[in-house]
């Protein structure tokens, strides 16, 4: 998958693929835009259709933003939401990183 974006945003995705298993690595640097960023997740969630996967990174979005709805939506991810807060780094006031596990995977630690 080619680290497209429907905008200009400075953004990363790398996918590594082991047999059917999909890890999909994300960082948005610089977009807080809640559409441009539906719209990537959306790419995302489309390329690994079918296929187990880990989905991990720097969403730019909180809990309960459209994009983080969106892949829980899917049934296809868990995730820990009780984490520390992520941003910024010198005093964090929210949590936008995140790691989405299979959902069938049961979360031993976090």
């Amino acid at each position: 998958m080619p680290p497209a974006s429907p905008t200009c945003q400075n953004h990363c995705c790398e996918v590594f693929r082991f047999g059917d298993f999909i890890f999909r690595e994300i960082h948005h640097n610089d977009s807080f835009n809640p559409a441009n960023n539906l719209a990537q997740t959306q790419q995302l969630l489309d390329y690994g259709a079918g296929r187990k996967a880990i989905m991990a990174g720097d969403f730019n979005s909180n809990q309960g933003e459209p994009s983080i709805d969106l892949t829980r939506r899917t049934g296809n991810f868990r995730a820990a939401f009780a984490g520390p807060l992520t941003f910024p780094s010198g005093k964090a006031e929210q949590k936008i990183d995140f790691i989405f596990a299979p959902s069938d995977w049961e979360l031993v630690k976090h």
